[in-house]
C-alpha cells in the first residue's frame, strides 16, 4: 500500500497553520496540525 502526503502552510494566520493530507487509493485522511 502506497501513501501520498501533501502539506500546505498558511503563514498569514496569527499563529500559522499547517495542513497535512494523507491518502491512498482506498482511504482518505485529512489531518490539521
Amino acid at each position: 500500500m502506497t501513501f501520498r502526503h501533501c502539506v500546505a502552510v498558511d503563514l498569514g494566520a496569527s499563529s500559522g497553520r499547517v495542513m497535512l493530507a494523507r491518502y491512498d487509493s482506498k482511504h482518505r485522511t485529512l489531518t490539521l496540525t
